[in-house]
């Protein structure tokens, strides 16, 4: 804490403005001489109050308006002299002008300003301004959350209709033929329901017939019928027919799965915050004066460059900028995303072999652990063939997305597999690679017998060639029969 006393004197303008003539000599030599004997006093180091130079302040209650770094904030506030000499100020007031130590106090009670730490003031007696110095550990942390469209309440899932589509298509090879799709989808108050079917010019085939209900307040969805399985980064999708049960956050088009970025500030005094996201100039934000972060700031994925710019009311500006990278893979930390799958795999679909055939149950989850780090697990298993799996995915700040998984199964001898994989987004440049191992044992549901020992990927692309995105991969696969492709 620091205390200074300003004692400066000046004249009237009014009797400056007159001319010479006007104004008795006399006058104007005692104001010169009052004026050096302050400047005088000050500079001998000495506290000279106004009450010595004019009896204006004696101890008790005086109105001050009061600065912060020179600046006027529109208060004028009551403070206390003591017969000391030492000021001090209600615990309301400096609660209104942040002081993080006068927060948790009783509002009524008076605060010597001289037991405040990191707090420098300025005192003008003579004019009655009392200029603060607040550092940034005096002042409460501000917690902005970016402004967003709010969410529009519930969504109901209530809507009845029908709807019949047919689709045919003819072909002439020698002689004509015809096929078509033929899809009837209805919607009620119990969920939805689908049937499709396939002609393929001489038989009719039922290719997917469902019942889904939905709890968009929940994030929840309940499958009934022909489905698709919810595969893991090491195994594939199955297609079976029975139930499932799981999360589905894209019922809520508000809500928001991944980490978004935040960006730090400070401001001397209350301002207004102008956000930009990679150039892009979004709503402006009040903040008081201290320390404060805007948090979930929406964001394109992969790398950019947040920037805030603190504008005061006298038009001082002061700019902050940092990098940011967003991974739609990760989740948002404590975020649960869970399914539970039961039924018959599915073969054949579409031909005449169409059949179901072995039971499978698969039961996985992924929850994130931090803002850069999300993890999951997954089993799946058909009789004497399990399979379990985990995975990570971490982030590596403003660099790019890393991820790896282990998954190991066991079909009459123990197999296992591995995984490392690498990607950056930025707003030209688009990087992944890929490196996957596994023994001649391991099999994955659903997988025929010759499958991959060693897997690796590479792409490369370039955004905004020719309005859109050119892209080139590498693919080399060596598999258990000592056989190499390349793509």
């Amino acid at each position: 804490m620091s205390r200074t006393f300003d004692l400066s004197c000046r004249l009237d303008e009014s009797v400056r403005g007159r001319r010479s003539g006007s104004v008795p000599r006399f006058a104007l030599l005692m104001g010169l001489v009052l004026c050096a004997g302050v400047a005088a006093a000050d500079s001998d180091g000495g506290e000279v109050s106004c009450q010595r130079l004019s009896g204006a302040l004696p101890a008790g209650t005086h109105w001050l308006e009061v600065h912060q770094l020179g600046a006027p904030l529109g208060r004028i506030v009551p403070m206390s002299l003591a017969s000391d000499g030492r000021w001090s100020m209600q615990a309301r007031e400096l609660a209104n002008l942040r002081v993080s130590s006068a927060v948790g106090a009783d509002p009524d009670q008076w605060l010597y300003l001289d037991d405040i730490p990191a707090l420098d003031y300025r005192l003008d007696a003579c004019r009655l301004i009392l200029t603060l110095d607040l550092r940034e550990v005096s002042r409460p942390h501000q917690q902005l959350r970016y402004r967003r469209t709010q969410n529009r309440g519930a969504v109901d899932p209530v809507a009845r209709s029908i709807s019949l589509q047919i689709s045919p298509r003819s072909e002439f090879d020698q002689r004509w033929r015809h096929s078509g799709n033929l899809r009837l989808r209805g919607a009620g108050p119990f969920g939805r329901w689908l049937s499709e079917w396939l002609h393929d010019g001489e038989r009719l085939h039922r290719l997917d017939t469902r019942w889904v209900r939905e709890w968009p307040n929940s994030h929840l969805q309940l499958t009934v019928g022909d489905t698709v399985s919810h595969a893991a980064s090491w195994g594939r999708p199955l297609r079976f027919a029975g139930l499932q049960l799981g999360t589905d956050h894209g019922l809520d088009p508000f809500f928001v799965t991944y980490p978004l970025p935040s960006i730090r500030g400070s401001a001397a005094v209350p301002s207004i915050a102008d956000l930009y996201v990679n150039g892009a100039r979004q709503p402006a934000t009040a903040v008081d004066g201290g320390a404060f972060s805007i948090s979930e700031v929406p964001a394109v994925s992969g790398a950019g460059e947040l920037q805030v710019q603190v504008r005061d009311l006298a038009g001082r500006t002061v700019s902050f900028s940092q990098p940011y990278y967003v991974a739609p893979e990760l989740l948002r930390p404590g975020l649960l995303s869970w399914n539970a799958e039961l039924g018959r795999l599915r073969e054949f679909q579409g031909t005449d072999a169409d059949r179901y055939g072995e039971v499978y149950a698969g039961l996985g989850m992924r929850q994130g652990v931090t803002d850069t780090v999300t993890w999951g697990l997954r089993l799946e298993a058909v009789p004497q063939h399990p399979v379990l799996g985990t995975s990570l995915e971490w982030l590596w700040p403003n660099w790019g997305l890393w991820s790896a998984t282990v998954a190991a199964s066991d079909q009459q001898q123990p197999g296992a597999q591995a995984q490392l994989a690498f990607s950056r987004t930025t707003q030209r440049w688009n990087v992944a690679g890929s490196q996957q191992w596994r023994d001649a044992r391991y099999r994955a549901i659903g997988e025929d017998a010759a499958g991959l020992r060693r897997e690796t990927r590479v792409r490369l692309g370039r955004n905004g060639v020719l309005g859109g995105s050119l892209f080139a991969s590498h693919i080399a696969q060596h598999r258990a029969t000592n056989q190499q492709q390349v793509i």
